[in-house]
Order: structure tokens, then sequence, then C-alpha cells
């Protein structure tokens, strides 16, 4: 596992999200109810790694390409069955710090 420093905390504020690259890793972060959450940046129904460019309101992310929605305080699709991928990020010293599976 690799912890990796990918912003710091203020660059992502409140409602928003944002795509990075860390470790091979394509990750969109997702700011909600004071808290930060990663995901691998591609929803599970077609595999497409779009989810940054989808709408992003009150905690729900939805894919551009057909519309799954997904809470992003639990990662489940709310209209569709699956989930996204996450990661465990916290905030420490002002900055966001993402875990990463190894490359396998």
């Amino acid at each position: 596992m690799a912890v990796v420093d990918l912003c710091g905390a203020d660059e992502l504020r409140p409602g928003e999200r944002r795509r990075y690259y860390a470790e091979g890793e394509n990750i969109i972060l997702c700011s909600v109810d004071g808290t930060v959450a990663a995901f691998r940046n591609r929803c599970p129904h077609q595999r497409v790694e779009l989810l940054h460019e989808g709408s992003f309101t009150d905690g729900v992310l939805t894919c551009p390409m057909h519309g799954w929605a997904f809470d992003v305080r639990t990662g489940r699709s709310l209209n569709a069955s699956g989930q996204l991928t996450r990661f465990p990020a916290e905030v420490r010293n002002g900055r966001v710090f993402v875990t990463l599976p190894d490359p396998w």
C-alpha cells in the first residue's frame, strides 16, 4: 500500500470534486459534509473513467455516460446495482492523504 499526498485540504472546497493521478490510479476526491472521500474514477457500469465530468450535488456523484448515481458518503449506487471502489482518505496538517493499494 502507498499513502500519497494528493493536495492541500483548502484546494477542495465543500461540495466540490476533483480528479488526480497518483501511483497509476485515476482518483476522484469529493468533499461532502466536512469530510473528503476518495474513489477510483471509474463507474462500475461500463468501467468508464469519467466520473470527474459528471454532476456532483448534495453528496451524489452521477456518471455522465448513463446516469448511474452514487452517494459519496457510502460509495453505493442510488439507482442501480454497484458500488464505487473507495480508498481511505484523511486530512492531516492541512493536506489530503489517500491510501492506495499495491499495483498488482
